[in-house]
């Protein structure tokens, strides 16, 4: 049997830990860009922090496969049942109380405040559809909508990886091919799909197929292991430059196509970079950004579920207060909502979320014994 890395990666709990730092400042924050050069370089940067949600996809998309190809190169064999109870243990206990907050407490308290709230059908969250759902509603409950996209894919993902083990390359191609096609079939028809599940395969095929790679191709993995500091300087220089002349040619690429061509080149070359860097810090000892040491980092995404749920119930509940109190928002306000959010998705990990998580030991399927 080849030797593939281990099944833990704390450098990619790093990094979903960073950019779930980018999302948290994206909703905290929204300020008022001024004219000027470096003013338009922060403008375009931030508008492009949206781009933060492709990572998570990808890393979602890579390590489901990656365990999924490692059960059946130990077991000869994928559970589906397995699987599905791995993931129902891990999004269902918080997500499902959140729900329970949002359709049974907040009217209560929206009462109790005198704010007045707008809640969407239940079954369009209950069902994990929601990204479909166009109504307008409370303000926090539309960044589940991720939630929902990833749902919908695991199906498919569980299903693949349970009736294509030997074939996954050609899936996952299929799949990726699906997500170019939909998207510029989307443009050209003038359809809204940015909530659109998928709009996303491209990045969740990206991820599956790093994880295939990982595992299976020792030319891959040579490639990557075989990287110095100067190759992995050069891979994040390279990514810095391109993004740089990206940014600076914006303008320019959107005079010869449409704007929403432009950011769609943009946003698949991201997920291609993205992908090259998972697979850096997956394989290369000698990186020059060794990540996964930065324990805050590290541990934010380790909690980063419940930071992500929690964080727009806390900016919502946050900034009606402070509007109360007549405080202006602020790099304090928006820290202190910051820890909120970080104690409240902390005290949800250890309490709410660990004892299900320790339960999925109880679906990891043993190899077999002859």
């Amino acid at each position: 049997m080849e030797k593939t890395p281990h099944k833990y990666f704390p450098q990619l709990d790093a990094i979903r830990g960073f950019f779930f730092l980018l999302v948290f400042l994206y909703h905290a924050w929204h300020p008022v860009f001024t004219a000027g050069h470096f003013a338009n370089i922060f403008h375009a940067f931030y508008e492009k922090i949206y781009l933060s949600m492709d990572v998570f996809f990808v890393l979602s998309s890579f390590l489901l496969t990656w365990l999924g190809i490692n059960e059946y190169k130990k077991t000869g064999s994928f559970s589906i049942r397995k699987y599905f109870m791995r993931r129902v243990l891990r999004i269902w206990p918080l997500y499902y109380s959140i729900m329970l907050f949002a359709f049974v407490l907040l009217p209560f308290l929206s009462q109790r405040m005198g704010v007045g709230v707008t809640l969407p059908p239940a079954s369009w969250y209950l069902l994990f559809i929601s990204n479909f759902y166009e109504g307008e509603h409370v303000y926090f409950l539309r960044f589940l909508w991720s939630l929902s996209v990833e749902e919908q894919f695991y199906l498919l993902l569980g299903t693949c990886l349970f009736l294509f083990q030997k074939h996954l390359r050609i899936v996952f191609g299929l799949i990726m091919l699906a997500g170019i096609v939909f998207n510029l079939w989307a443009i050209f028809t003038q359809h809204a799909f940015y909530f659109h599940t998928l709009t996303y395969f491209f990045d969740f095929a990206a991820g599956a197929f790093l994880a295939w790679l990982i595992a299976y191709s020792s030319r891959f993995r040579s490639f990557f292991e075989q990287f110095t500091r100067t190759h992995s300087f050069l891979l994040y220089a390279s990514f810095i430059l391109i993004a740089a002349l990206t940014f600076i040619g914006h303008s320019q690429m959107q005079k010869g196509l449409s704007l929403d061509i432009a950011e769609l080149i943009i946003r698949f070359g991201f997920i291609v970079f993205i992908t090259l860097i998972l697979a850096e810090q997956v394989l290369n000892v000698s990186t020059i950004l060794p990540i996964g040491k930065n324990r805050f980092l590290a541990y934010t995404g380790k909690i980063s579920y419940g930071l992500y749920c929690f964080h727009g119930i806390v900016l919502t509940f946050g900034t009606i207060l402070l509007e109360r109190i007549h405080v202006q928002t602020s790099l304090f306000t928006i820290l202190g909502l910051f820890a909120v959010n970080y104690m409240i998705s902390f005290l949800s990990f250890k309490y709410l979320e660990k004892p299900f998580l320790q339960l999925k030991e109880r679906f990891i399927s043993k190899p077999s014994v002859h």
